[in-house]
């Protein structure tokens, strides 16, 4: 029967035990140490124990952890999540995981080493990565700042550096707009560290990894499932949102600017469905004469590239019922985009079906709300515009600036809207599709212990009366 034993070495514990030599005949002793207190020391050799004593015991090899997750784990992750997962993930082990943990063998990665990975993570500062990529004279930024702090836009910056530098004569307001992108990028390194949600999410990302090593045959064990990520905060953060008057008051000045896209806003704050969902709906969704919108595609952006797929993490449509002011709105807007399209005038219909496709050209997609050309608006750059139109309606209103809010706060900003007037939690769950009522009621109990302290309050008067 095989036997084994524990010990401390300096501030950790480890395991021993011994195995027959397939090769020699002879007993080897094996050990792994990094374990943080004697429980998990002992848990982990009983489970090795075990392993020997069935046949399944690993011998221990020069297998990296970074040479798993990229060699292995990734490529297989195509077959089993949705693309932006992969994404995401793969980002997540590229800049923060494989740096720090990918050089140590994965059969010896332990709850340690992963503990002390996530206080680092915590504590360290981590500088974004980013590539300058600059490619003008260094005065064409420099005008870029100024006249961007003056509320230029990229195409009147574009020719003004054109007038100044005729070095610059090729550059376009394409080219403005995508020197602005990266210098949003610049980060105080200070400030760079990562927040307790994001180590908990490299952690389950780190689990599952090595939950799909097991079931591979690589390990035995999974070191995450001992390991002890970061605690999550008591209280929630408090979200930022627009009042009702707020939410009126800047969708009322992007429509008096014309901004091309304050019809794509409206419909966010109005339906209270995702970004995604709202850039794939279709005019063919949409029945007028029952007021209801079926949300059938979710556009999605993986690695800056636009991917379609269906609707939710089922797949199944959601249908919800519109309101007599957003279907003007609609009305109105399909109007305009069929007399835009005539306008259009020789201009060629592009019949691609890649989301992306580069060709000129209307794009005739049916899309509620599209680029000027009928294409897929990108995710990334509907929620920057969103975040500009903010700096433009401040800039416009310096005595009563909005506070600076998310897109995703228009739909949070619908369903407290809905609680405070007093509509069912069962009916906002049905209109924001989530899984249950308690997932609706823990994300909104800013608005319920209000609500509640209300209600106590008047069914106390009923009782012992009003004073």
């Amino acid at each position: 029967m095989a036997r084994g034993s524990i010990g401390k070495r300096g501030s950790s514990w480890y395991y021993a035990h011994r195995i027959d030599d397939p090769e020699t005949g002879s007993r080897r002793q094996k050990w792994q140490g990094g374990f943080a207190t004697k429980k998990d020391a002992d848990r982990a050799l009983r489970e090795a124990l075990a392993a020997v004593e069935t046949g399944i015991w690993i011998e221990p090899s020069k297998l990296t952890y970074s040479d798993y997750v990229e060699q292995v784990w990734l490529p297989a992750l195509e077959r089993q999540v949705e693309s932006s997962t992969q994404e995401s993930y793969s980002r997540n082990m590229r800049l923060h995981v494989l740096p720090k943990v990918g050089g140590l063998r994965l059969q010896r990665l332990t709850p340690n080493h992963l503990n002390e990975f996530y206080r680092q993570l915590l504590e360290e500062p981590k500088p974004i990565p980013r590539k300058t990529n600059r490619r003008h004279d260094s005065q064409v930024y420099a005008v870029i700042d100024a006249l961007r702090q003056q509320r230029w836009s990229y195409g009147a910056i574009a020719m003004e550096i054109q007038r100044r530098m005729p070095s610059e004569d090729h550059i376009t307001r394409h080219a403005v707009a995508r020197i602005v992108a990266r210098s949003m990028l610049r980060v105080d390194v200070a400030s760079s560290t990562l927040s307790v949600r994001t180590v908990r999410y490299i952690h389950t990302i780190i689990s599952k990894s090595l939950r799909d090593a097991i079931r591979l045959g690589i390990v035995n064990q999974n070191a995450a499932a001992n390991a002890s990520p970061p605690r999550p905060p008591k209280t929630r953060p408090e979200r930022k949102l627009w009042t009702a008057d707020q939410t009126r008051y800047f969708l009322q000045w992007s429509r008096e600017v014309d901004h091309p896209l304050w019809e794509a806003w409206a419909f966010v704050a109005t339906s209270g469905d995702r970004r995604g969902a709202n850039l794939g709906l279709r005019w063919q969704d949409i029945d007028f004469d029952s007021g209801t919108a079926s949300l059938i595609w979710t556009v999605t952006s993986v690695s800056h590239k636009i991917v379609v797929k269906p609707y939710g993490k089922t797949g199944k449509p959601h249908e919800i019922i519109l309101d007599k002011s957003t279907l003007a709105m609609l009305r109105s807007l399909k109007a305009r985009q069929a007399q835009e399209q005539i306008g259009l005038g020789s201009r060629h219909v592009c019949t691609s079906s890649r989301p992306d496709c580069p060709e000129p050209g209307y794009h005739n997609r049916d899309l509620v709300f599209c680029r000027p050309d009928g294409n897929y608006l990108q995710p990334e750059r509907f929620t920057r515009e969103f975040q500009r139109g903010q700096e433009r309606y401040n800039a416009a209103h310096p005595n009563e600036p909005l506070p600076k809010v998310n897109l995703h706060a228009l739909r949070h900003g619908w369903a407290t809207l809905a609680l405070e007037a007093g509509v069912p939690m069962k009916v906002i769950q049905d209109r924001l599709n989530h899984a249950s009522e308690r997932i609706t009621a823990d994300i909104y109990t800013h608005v319920r212990r209000p609500m509640q302290s209300d209600a106590a309050d008047r069914v106390a008067a009923l009782i012992f009366g009003s004073n």
